[in-house]
């Protein structure tokens, strides 16, 4: 049986009770002048000519289209690597500063006391009394995200850029991993970023007492707080930090639309290569691999003639 990327005209099957498979017919494409040069030396030349100018047109754009892909995919991964450290230094700047206590999700009230001592004129301050810390998981779990960014996109994208040097791409299996990884690391990510946001307007509501105090979020990292941590810079650590989730969730959708479409890309070349090589060895007039093709001495063949 013929494979089905050949042409209709040689999967035709030989006639009841005929041995022999119907003649065929080889379509040559000649140019100008409206004259048959079936039979003549110039056959073979043509049929070369249009196997080169196929391949001309053909495989030079499939490379091109590998190597922009493989640039665009080496620019992202390059990119994730300085959003993931942007994520993951500022964490550990602000577990440093509150001594591996989570500010997110942290419950607390203001209360205001008296802090003068014997002798001393009364001198009322408000304090910030935390009842109950943030859970560490809501910390630790977008510094994951973080650290994983960094890793591989690290690894991916010297992997992408040795691709580049060598001309060649992952195969149909290696490019359906990478697809069905960023699609997952993508809701991670999307995940971590939705909750650090969640946790950072928590803590935002407890250091200004619902909106009751006359500074914002911001200012509130110069105002006083007594507590035994320093707040003197969370609000940029951690907006810093939430800002660069948010990025890494977009680059990782980028990373996920690539690598489908360097997926696509694979599934098309293989199932196209077989049929170029197929179609290259009809035109030479190079016997099947498979035997399915008829020996030339048992019929004289037939040139039809297109003429343009």
């Amino acid at each position: 049986m013929a494979p089905p990327c050949l042409p209709n005209a040689l999967q035709q099957p030989a006639a009841p009770g005929n041995p022999f498979p119907p003649k065929q017919h080889s379509n040559t494409v000649f140019r100008g002048g409206g004259q048959n040069r079936s039979g003549s030396g110039t056959t073979e030349g043509d049929e070369l000519i249009g196997i080169t100018a196929r391949s001309l047109e053909q495989d030079p754009l499939a490379m091109e289209l590998d190597r922009r892909l493989l640039l665009a995919h080496s620019a992202a991964y390059t990119l994730s690597v300085l959003a993931g450290l942007v994520v993951v230094v500022p964490l550990a700047l602000n577990g440093s500063h509150f001594k591996g206590r989570c500010a997110l999700f942290t419950q607390g009230f203001w209360r205001t006391e008296n802090r003068t001592g014997s002798g001393e004129e009364p001198s009322w301050v408000s304090r910030l009394i935390v009842q109950q810390w943030g859970p560490p998981a809501a910390c630790q779990f977008p510094t994951f995200v973080g650290v994983f960014t960094v890793l591989y996109g690290a690894a991916q994208g010297w992997r992408s850029l040795f691709y580049l040097h060598r001309r060649h791409d992952d195969n149909l299996f290696s490019a359906f991993l990478t697809a069905l990884l960023s699609l997952c690391v993508l809701f991670l990510s999307g995940g971590a970023a939705l909750t650090f946001t969640l946790g950072l307007l928590s803590w935002c509501s407890v250091v200004t007492d619902r909106g009751s105090r006359p500074y914002s979020c911001a200012e509130a990292q110069s105002m006083p707080m007594y507590l035994d941590v320093d707040t003197s810079s969370f609000y940029t650590e951690l907006t810093c930090a939430q800002a660069s989730l948010w990025c890494v969730t977009a680059l990782w959708l980028t990373h996920a639309i690539l690598s489908f479409l360097r997926l696509y890309h694979s599934h098309s070349q293989q199932i196209r290569g077989p049929c170029l090589s197929r179609e290259k060895e009809l035109l030479l007039g190079q016997p099947a691999a498979d035997g399915s093709l008829p020996h030339p001495s048992l019929h004289p063949q037939e040139t039809s003639s297109v003429f343009i």
